[in-house]
């Protein structure tokens, strides 16, 4: 399962929408979106959030369990407030802000390719 952060940069790289479908880890809620090189929209439900962990160093062999699995969506402010709780390296963003992190991302990491 990709992390929520792919789902919001790779649609720019491969130039097609793509329909997003997620579960909200904590109360098992459905969150859907369709998202392209432009950005997400169809954000279902409209508050729906994306947890970031912030590293505190260079990503390892580890990449996937370290980060990409803890980068996550949820239906509402409560339920993403509850995970990250327990996630002390771990902050919430909007789904727009998430795509922008992604297209940032994307820009450094591969300059227009997401054009």
């Amino acid at each position: 399962m990709p992390g929520a952060l792919d789902t919001l940069f790779v649609p720019g790289i491969i130039g097609k929408p793509v329909r997003v479908e997620a579960t909200d880890p904590i109360s098992g809620q459905h969150v859907s979106l369709v998202v392209d090189r432009e950005g997400a929209r169809e954000v279902n439900p409209a508050g729906a959030l994306v947890s970031m962990v912030v590293p505190d160093g260079p990503f390892g062999y580890d990449v996937i369990e370290s980060f990409c699995h803890r980068v996550l969506f949820f239906a509402s402010e409560e339920t993403g407030t509850k995970w990250i709780a327990e996630q002390p390296d771990a902050k919430l963003l909007s789904v727009e802000q998430a795509f922008e992190l992604g297209r940032a991302l994307t820009d450094r990491i591969a300059p227009g390719i997401a054009q």
